[in-house]
């Protein structure tokens, strides 16, 4: 804020914003944990989806008003494709799309509507980049902190981040505690669940009911190699100018309420929101490619000013495969729209063990008409917000 005696509004963690296109990645990461891969070509043309008894049907539109046909996944997310998201979230279906936006700490329990695979939903800074920090580190589960711990007088840790599950869970291995320096320090004090991701610095971390990782390695890794192309060809081509690997997404909300984007290198994150406090538009076009890049890229060229160039890594058990990713198809070194694309074995494209029905929709799906209207699953849907213009 401008000055906490005019306001004590923390805009990090309460400030319930709509994410807009900021959400994709992990509609996508949904996809690309099932049969889907970044290079499944699936269809950006008009769609209409039940809202509910009553409702008109939603039909979402792109933000620059067309529709480009066949689309893989990967151009889907790298342009922004609103309609391409739309049908993918039909495919793969609302509750799985749930079940990933809340394992991420994004909302506490998403709405099952179809708007929400384009972030008519609400979210706070803190939570979305978090989420995103989550996608850096692996798809492992990390807990946002203002404070990771608390030392005494004499060094002794009396407050650690996540620790307050077990007696002794504050006494911490580190260069002063261990247990010839400090009699309380016992393995059997240390919490079931440890931690091994880049950003969990500390031995000790802490209880936790979710699964570890939380998406698979080779999803997590497609993710954000398809974020690195939303930087370099895509939407958040402003922050390519840093000169080093990033990736990100841009989001902007109904109306240009809200612009977004959240990014990071291997090895830091940062998210940034504009909007105002009482929710208005910023004006025509002010997108979060436009808006909120910017403002990340300037941060970043600072603070990765005397950091070498580190580039993403991929888990050793993906496939590495050239494939063109404008069609999906495997394609040589040559090829000026060739990309080296991760794939989980089993999944590489036609000519490498995959047939071309399989290949267009993830799976062994039958083809779907160019528009396509989508039944009413009970208790799966229900009224949609927003106008669909989201980017």
């Amino acid at each position: 804020g401008w000055d906490f005696r005019d306001s004590q509004f923390d805009r990090a963690v309460q400030a319930r914003r709509q994410p807009g296109s900021s959400i994709k990645p992990f509609v996508y990461a949904t996809a690309l944990q099932g049969s889907f891969t970044p290079s499944s070509i699936i269809q950006d043309a008009p769609i209409s989806l039940p809202q509910g008894p009553g409702m008109p049907e939603w039909s979402p539109v792109n933000y620059e008003g067309t529709s480009v046909g066949p689309t893989t996944l990967r151009q889907a997310l790298v342009h922004s494709r609103n309609l391409a998201t739309a049908r993918l979230a039909s495919m793969i279906g609302l509750p799985s799309i749930a079940r990933t936006v809340e394992s991420f700490g994004i909302m506490d329990k998403m709405p099952l509507y179809y708007s929400m695979a384009l972030g008519t939903g609400d979210t706070t800074p803190l939570r979305l980049t978090a989420a995103y920090a989550m996608l850096d580190d692996g798809g492992h589960w990390l807990r946002a902190s203002m404070i990771d711990s608390v030392e005494d007088r004499d060094g002794r840790i009396v407050y650690q981040k996540g620790a307050n599950y077990c007696a002794a869970c504050y006494v911490v291995a580190g260069p002063r505690l261990t247990p010839d320096t400090d009699p309380s320090y016992t393995v059997a004090a240390l919490p079931e669940t440890a931690r091994t991701g880049k950003y969990g610095a500390n031995p000790l971390l802490y209880r936790q009911n979710k699964r570890d990782p939380l998406i698979d390695p080779v999803a997590d890794y497609q993710i954000v190699s398809m974020m690195e192309d939303v930087v370099q060809h895509g939407t958040g081509i402003e922050v390519a100018a840093v000169g080093k690997p990033l990736a990100g997404k841009t989001g902007t909300s109904s109306d240009w309420f809200d612009a977004w984007f959240v990014g990071f290198s291997p090895d830091l994150v940062a998210g940034v929101f504009v909007g105002f406090d009482t929710p208005r538009t910023l004006g025509d076009g002010e997108t979060g490619g436009k808006v909120a890049a910017p403002i990340f890229r300037d941060f970043m060229r600072q603070a990765l000013a005397n950091s070498p160039a580190k580039p993403f890594e991929a888990p050793s058990s993906a496939e590495m495969v050239r494939v063109n990713d404008v069609t999906g198809q495997p394609a040589g070194a040559e090829d000026k729209n060739s990309v080296l694309e991760a794939f989980r074995l089993g999944t590489e494209p036609a000519g490498y063990g995959t047939s071309n029905a399989d290949q267009t929709l993830g799976g062994g799906n039958p083809a779907l008409p160019a528009t396509l209207a989508v039944t009413r699953t009970p208790g799966q849907l229900g009224p949609g917000t927003g106008t669909g213009g989201l980017y």
